[in-house]
């Protein structure tokens, strides 16, 4: 699976990549769901989004909902 992730997913994982790093002091914790990371996010105007292997979720929504993260995993 990482072999897929990483070569059909190629453009977004280096836009999660890019994303990260500009994110990377924002990151209230980094959960895992699914094989996929998920980073809660602190700040009030981000809402979430999924890009290959990086899930981007603002930290405000409920400790730990599971259809928010379903949701950006399936996309």
């Amino acid at each position: 699976m990482f072999l897929i992730d990483w070569t059909w997913e190629l453009p977004q994982n280096i836009l999660g990549l890019i994303m990260y790093l500009i994110f990377c002091n924002r990151i209230a914790r980094t959960t895992y769901w699914k094989g996929k990371r998920i980073h809660w996010i602190k700040d009030e105007k981000f809402s979430g989004i999924s890009l290959g292997s990086f899930i981007f979720i603002n930290e405000k929504i409920l400790v730990y909902d599971k259809q928010v993260a379903d949701h950006e995993w399936g996309h």
